[in-house]
């Protein structure tokens, strides 16, 4: 399953990054910004895509609109063209998608390969049931399978008692009982 078999899945926790929706990005609501992300060149992507979609960064996170949070913290619908100045004066010039802050977040904490990255964005996280196998630890295909209307995991999840007596009452075919 996507959460590599371990039931739950680490995703960025919203109130945990935006933890007072009162403030707006530019008044520091976006915690993974108060370490002087705000001259970087990711905040830099941000303001231009805000701009694009003219959305107002001094407005309060809980005033955006549906469409104006998703795209600011899980990524435009629209390739955008970037021309970023560094800090030291050059342009970076880019035609692509904007990535969005906790998409961003979150596959930064995948990849990295630094274990000062990975603690710093896990403040921001927090363990949620995977979508995929719903915490049974299985993949679809060991899901699919089903006797007498239930798979493997709800087997297993029966009481001593009632599991007796659905093996008591299981009926199998002949070819079921050969692969069996």
């Amino acid at each position: 399953p996507e959460c590599k078999g371990l039931g739950v899945k680490l995703s960025i926790d919203p109130d945990l990054l935006i933890p007072n929706k009162n403030l707006s990005i530019k008044e520091g609501a976006v915690e993974s910004f108060q370490s002087g992300e705000t001259l970087s060149i990711y905040f830099r992507k941000l303001d231009s895509v805000c701009k694009y979609y003219n959305i107002d960064l001094n407005k309060p996170v809980k005033d955006f609109t549906k469409e104006e949070y998703n795209t600011i913290f899980y990524g435009s619908k629209d390739k955008i063209h970037f021309n970023v100045k560094t800090r030291s004066g050059s342009i970076l010039k880019s035609y692509d998608y904007f990535e969005g802050i906790i998409t961003n977040l979150e596959r930064r904490y995948m990849e990295t390969t630094s274990p000062q990255i990975r603690e710093w964005i896990s403040r921001y996280m927090t363990e949620l049931p995977c979508p995929v196998c719903k915490q049974t630890r299985l993949k679809d295909e060991a899901l699919s399978v089903r006797i007498n209307n239930k798979n493997i995991y709800e087997v297993t999840c029966l009481s001593i008692r009632d599991l007796i007596e659905f093996f008591d009452k299981l009926k199998l075919t002949h070819e079921q009982t050969e692969v069996s």
